[in-house]
């Protein structure tokens, strides 16, 4: 009786730290009104939103110090958070009035432990749907990091083309493994084996000439490197770099960046990620 006393007493306490710890990373960052008031040096102010996409298990830390230290240095300004439930089900909280704040919406699945990134790329799908039809975004921009930009990248591919979707005008990529079939050894003078690829990645390939309907948008594919190695710890550098032969000739700006001594995790925690990723998206040249 006693060990059944004690093993319902570690299950409580395992169910009440799992509430715990889904509750505190449902905290978003608050809205802070300064990008209005102050405006930063050499930032060039829009209304063209920006998406924040968490990774597999992210909630709501991936981005607050982020989103927060934005709001501080008046790059920006958090308009939105936008919820979707375990049904998919949409809900926006916030107060967007369109001023040329380069305004921020930061995302959260509340379901985040999935198997794979297809249901976040449904997700971000009707999100990006959503914003056109309710709010009348035309472009966005969004960062995303791992298996959150995997869900980005073919969002993007799969339905970026259609009319309901607003055009892209910027998306940041921190360690986004969109050939997992790939590892850190796999990849041959960038040229990449069919028999590598991952289904997913296969769909994608024949889906690229989608792309040609975002020719004016930039993607920045940005990568970290830990211990010397060809890959930030998670994400293989090959499995981040398959996303050049997808978008080769589509008329889409690419650019790659190995960050040295990044791993996963600070692609999107280090501040030097954060000045790296403010200057990509509002920075004048």
């Amino acid at each position: 009786m006693k060990v059944m006393a004690t093993l319902g007493k570690l299950a409580v306490l395992v169910v009440s730290g799992a509430a715990l710890y889904h509750y505190v990373g449902d905290l978003s960052v608050p809205t802070t009104h300064v990008a209005k008031v102050t405006p930063a040096k050499g930032v060039t102010y829009s209304n063209t939103p920006t998406l924040f996409i968490p990774g597999w298990g992210g909630n709501a830390f991936a981005y607050n110090k982020m989103i927060g230290n934005y709001q501080q240095q008046h790059y920006g300004e958090k308009v939105l958070t936008i919820k979707v439930g375990w049904s998919g089900k949409l809900n926006f909280s916030g107060d967007w009035d369109h001023r040329p704040v380069n305004p921020m919406i930061q995302v959260l699945f509340m379901h985040n432990l999935t198997l794979d990134y297809s249901q976040q790329t449904e997700w971000v799908r009707h999100i990006l749907e959503v914003l056109k039809s309710r709010y009348g975004v035309q472009t966005y921009n969004i960062v995303a990091h791992s298996w959150g930009g995997s869900a980005a990248v073919n969002a993007l591919i799969l339905h970026g083309d259609a009319k309901a979707q607003p055009r892209l005008n910027k998306m940041v990529l921190l360690g986004a493994p969109v050939n997992e079939a790939l590892g850190e050894k796999d990849s041959i003078v960038g040229r990449f084996l069919p028999s590598k690829r991952d289904e997913a990645y296969n769909a994608l390939v024949a889906a690229k000439g989608s792309l040609t309907s975002n020719r004016n948008a930039q993607i920045y594919n940005f990568y970290g490197s830990i211990n010397h190695r060809q890959s930030d710890g998670q994400t293989a550098f090959s499995q981040a770099q398959s996303l050049r032969a997808l978008v080769a000739h589509t008329g889409i700006g690419y650019h790659e960046k190995q960050i040295n001594g990044v791993s996963h995790y600070q692609l999107h925690s280090s501040p030097k990620m954060w000045a790296l990723i403010a200057k990509t998206l509002w920075m004048s040249d």
